[in-house]
Parts: C-alpha cells; sequence; structure tokens
C-alpha cells in the first residue's frame, strides 16, 4: 500500500542479531528508508541477543535518534529461537516481518 491510499501498512519489522556491529546500522537505516517511502504505519525492533561488541551501544544510539526504533537487549546470548521468540513478542503492528541482523537476505 502506497501513501496515498487510505489504511496505510500496519508493519513491524525486526532484527534479531548477535555481534553485527559492522551490519546493524546500514540495515536498520535500509530499513527505515523503504518503510518511509512506502508510507508505512512501522516500527522497527532489534533484539540484541547478547552481543559483546557495539552492537548493543549501536542500536541503542539508532532508537534514541528515532522514535520508531526500539531495541530489546538479553543480557547474555540465548540462541536464535529465544532472538525470534522475544522479536515476534515485541512486535505490536497488524504485519510482522523479520530477517536476520546480518544483512544477507
Amino acid at each position: 500500500m502506497s501513501a496515498t491510499d487510505s489504511h496505510p501498512v500496519s508493519l513491524s519489522v525486526f532484527f534479531p542479531c548477535w555481534n553485527e556491529q559492522e551490519a546493524i546500522e546500514p540495515l536498520t537505516r535500509k530499513a527505515v528508508d523503504v518503510l518511509e517511502s512506502i508510507g508505512a504505519d512501522y516500527e522497527i525492533i532489534i533484539v540484541d541477543d547478547g552481543s559483546t561488541d557495539r552492537t548493543g551501544e549501536i542500536t541503542d544510539r539508532l532508537a534514541a535518534e528515532n522514535k520508531r526504533i526500539r531495541v530489546v537487549h538479553h543480557p547474555t546470548n540465548r540462541g536464535y529461537g529465544a532472538a525470534l521468540q522475544s522479536g515476534f513478542r515485541a512486535a505490536s503492528r497488524d504485519w510482522v516481518f523479520y530477517t536476520d541482523g546480518d544483512g544477507q537476505f
């Protein structure tokens, strides 16, 4: 749906990630660009699964810059399945999309 439609797409996008300090910011910024261009009612949720690099710091900064971005932090690495569960639980829009935080897909 485009911004000219009467009901914009209501979409939660989330990225499970672990130690993705190089990939998570470009991925998130690209997602914002695309979602803004289609006029979606959106939120972006980044699930930091206990990263030991700068992923948490970077994602917190992104969230501070954009109220549509939220971060869920796992204090320790709980694994991919737990990161997916956290993302689905945090999602609040009608539709949910996820892709891995490394941006390969």
